[in-house]
């Protein structure tokens, strides 16, 4: 397949002549860069959102009457439960929140999603599957979904908060990882997607520094499965263009194998401090991914050296883990990993102590809070879209089986 102008703007779904940097252009639903964020302003914060919640089945028309009994309303999940905390991040998605619930004063990540933008994107589809698949994670290295709620104009997803915040961050902090934080780290990456692959047959295909968070106990997790797929092929062109296996940027059918692509890609940015793979323009990243071979540097081990060339090596076939995570774990590199321990997180993370410190701050300034600090935009007037309706959304609604008492690293007051 020739790598021109042209099948480049085409794979990554760029109309214009003009040049697009490599990672701003293919997923349009992340940024590979994250914007800085900022605060809600005055208008942002004229009230709380007015929820309507629902757990039944509406007619079109809002015409079914309900029960308003006192054990509905402690079954019925709404954002008036939260105390709006900060402002974390926002994209196209939609704003992410920390919240502090008012029932049991644990720290949760609220994600905040307009029906009517996710209606525009065509994204309804998107949003239940990566609810769908939410629910079902029970990992130590993966994030969990507390709740899924919905008001009029929006849904609400609520997750662990990680207050360490995510991979980049320490990457621009720290620069480079030396090989002993990389192992660490890899070795539960690998954990975790030993766990999506084989327990629950899911291919996350968007593993990048963003969306590796680091708790408040100096461990990972993986978060953000909008692009998560429950299945063993897949064929969409999709991820975000630095992470992206070849297999993906040619069309060609592929499977869990493109997660251990991303995985090389995460390792090698954490040790360099820089993109696997050079980047400028798109078509020389596609070229780049497609046809050359990663650069390795002098200070690598020889067993780094070969891990990285086994997950790096453009053939999904012959691509480490492609008969699974054991080959992975049986890697050289990992050879002083006890992988018990790991999963019982039993061995000390290396920004452990930071992190908590970062928490207990936060802790002690919050503590004395009395409400919502921020909070989020109020409701906008209703779309006559159908799909915008609660009724369209009855299945979105969610409680985690064993709450709130999902064993989470968020610290209580």
């Amino acid at each position: 397949m020739g790598i021109t102008a042209t099948s480049c703007r085409e794979c990554f779904g760029v109309k214009s002549k003009d040049t697009l940097s490599a990672r701003s252009s293919l997923n349009y639903q992340y940024k590979r860069k994250k914007e800085k964020t900022r605060e809600p302003s005055d208008e942002d914060i004229d009230k709380q959102d007015t929820p309507f919640v629902n757990d039944e089945v509406y007619s079109a028309d809002h015409a079914v009457d309900r029960k308003d009994t006192e054990e509905e309303r402690h079954q019925t999940t709404s954002i008036d439960d939260f105390r709006i905390m900060k402002l974390l991040g926002e994209g196209s998605f939609g704003k992410v929140y920390l919240v502090q619930s008012k029932l049991n004063k644990k720290f949760y990540a609220l994600k905040a999603m307009k029906k009517q933008d996710l209606i525009l994107k065509n994204l309804l589809k998107q949003v239940l599957t990566e609810k769908n698949i939410l629910k079902e994670l029970r990992h130590p290295y993966v994030v969990q979904l507390k709740y899924c709620f919905q008001s009029e104009s929006r849904v609400y997803m609520v997750m662990d908060y990680c207050p360490g915040g995510d991979l980049s961050h320490w990457m621009k902090k720290e620069g480079k990882f030396d090989e002993d934080i990389v192992r660490l780290y890899a070795a539960e990456m690998v954990l975790a997607l030993q766990y999506l692959h084989e327990t629950l047959n899911v291919i996350h295909r968007d593993i990048k520094p963003e969306n590796i968070l680091i708790t408040a106990d100096g461990h990972i997790k993986i978060t953000d499965f909008g692009l998560a797929k429950s299945t063993t092929r897949a064929m969409t062109v999709c991820g975000t263009p630095d992470f992206l296996a070849p297999e993906i940027i040619l069309g060609k059918p592929y499977g869990q194998e493109v997660d251990w692509w991303s995985l090389g890609c995460v390792m090698y940015e954490m040790l360099t401090g820089h993109a696997t793979f050079s980047y400028g323009d798109v078509q020389k990243l596609i070229f780049s991914i497609v046809k050359e071979q990663p650069k390795m540097e002098d200070s690598f081990s020889e067993d780094l050296k070969d891990l990285l060339t086994k997950l790096l090596t453009k053939y999904p076939k012959k691509r480490l883990g492609y008969k699974g995570a054991e080959e992975v774990k049986k890697h050289p590199f990992f050879k002083n990993i006890d992988w018990e321990a790991l999963l019982n997180k039993e061995i000390p993370p290396p920004f452990g102590k930071a992190v908590l410190k970062y928490s207990l701050d936060f802790k002690e300034i919050e503590e004395d809070k009395h409400g919502s600090i921020f909070e989020i935009p109020p409701e906008e007037s209703a779309t006559k879209d159908p799909r915008s309706d609660v009724y369209y959304y009855s299945q979105f609604s969610y409680v985690a089986k064993d709450g709130a008492e999902i064993p989470s690293d968020i610290y209580t007051k």
